[in-house]
């Protein structure tokens, strides 16, 4: 990826690949890349520290030399002028019995974080050039008359329900939710509730904070290896901030969904269909006004769902799936 000076004076970037690329080679090393930032370095940290001149030096990086002589670009533009900033990666044949290809990145000029962004839009460009289908041809959405948009409250579908007791002091306006519906022959799909007049900034904040928390603990659980990546494990939610000691569990039957959340509208289940199980987000604020979560997760009593009612992989796809529909 070169920076040039395009015709009007304007920078910019331009992707340039060798004839015969491998792009899954080149996702798969760029995730990799990428992944390593996101368990340890923060570009932004509270208290700078000093810099180690000697470390500083030996990480100055060199021009290319001579055994990069032989590798060929598709051309650059005509009018584009090198500003001599560059993000430069070659990847190298593996050896025989060897997992992994050696990989050369050099980025002459750039910081951190300008690294970061712009290798995290070539992953998404390497993501989408690889993609199963095409995004744009996919049919318009189709309106169902099994589906009716008649009007309920929480408090009407998940009526006989047991929840978590609502945190004291702290007053809600709206909620999400993801339910599991199941019809008379057994079929199972997820379908997603807001109810209340919703803030779609805060709803999203409450998303992103999810997801990154979520994905923390299990990649903090995955597959438990002997070592970590710094930054890669969280504490037990017993022990996670300063009022553990007051949080309700988000998976206990202390009563009926509470005043509250219950008499929030939303859309109505549709004909034929049942709530099987499912989960609440309610996002709030307390007296002094500082942001609260209220998670309830939670089943049909008919079910027999056992707790946790929602595993924590399909939690991380049911967020993720409404942070892109809220975002879309």
């Amino acid at each position: 990826m070169f920076e040039v000076i395009e015709e009007d004076g304007a920078l910019n970037w331009l992707e340039r690949t060798t004839p015969g690329y491998d792009v899954e080679a080149l996702l798969a090393q760029l995730s990799g890349y990428l992944g390593d930032i996101e368990r340890t370095d923060r570009w932004t940290p509270a208290f700078p520290e000093p810099l180690d001149v000697m470390e500083n030096h030996e990480a100055e990086e060199t021009g290319l030399d001579e055994r990069f002589a032989a590798l060929t670009f598709h051309g650059l533009r005509p009018d584009d002028r090198l500003t001599g900033r560059y993000v430069f990666m070659v990847i190298g044949e593996r050896a025989d019995g060897d997992h992994e290809s050696e990989v050369d990145l050099r980025s002459p000029g750039l910081a951190g974080p300008e690294l970061e962004g712009i290798l995290r839009l070539a992953q998404m460009r390497f993501t989408e050039s690889l993609s199963w289908g095409d995004v744009g041809a996919l049919p318009a959405e189709q309106v169902d008359d099994d589906f009716p948009v008649d009007n309920s409250t929480l408090g009407q579908m998940l009526a006989g329900w047991g929840v978590p007791r609502l945190p004291a002091d702290v007053s809600f306006g709206f909620a999400w939710a993801a339910l599991e519906l199941e019809d008379e022959d057994g079929l199972t799909t997820w379908v997603e509730r807001l109810a209340g007049d919703f803030d779609s900034a805060r709803l999203a904040s409450a998303l992103l904070l999810s997801i990154d928390r979520l994905q923390s603990l299990l990649m903090s659980e995955w597959d438990t290896p002997d070592e970590r990546p710094r930054g890669a494990s969280l504490p037990d939610d017993e022990d996670d901030g300063e009022d553990a000691d007051t949080e309700v569990s988000p998976v206990s039957h202390d009563g009926p969904l509470p005043v509250a959340l219950a008499q929030l509208g939303c859309r109505a289940v549709p004909a034929g269909w049942r709530i099987r199980r499912g989960m609440i987000y309610a996002p709030g604020l307390d007296r002094e006004g500082h942001s609260r979560l209220y998670r309830a997760y939670s089943a049909a009593p008919e079910s027999g769902v056992p707790a946790p009612y929602v595993n924590d992989y399909e939690e991380l796809g049911l967020l993720r799936s409404a942070l892109r529909s809220l975002l879309d």
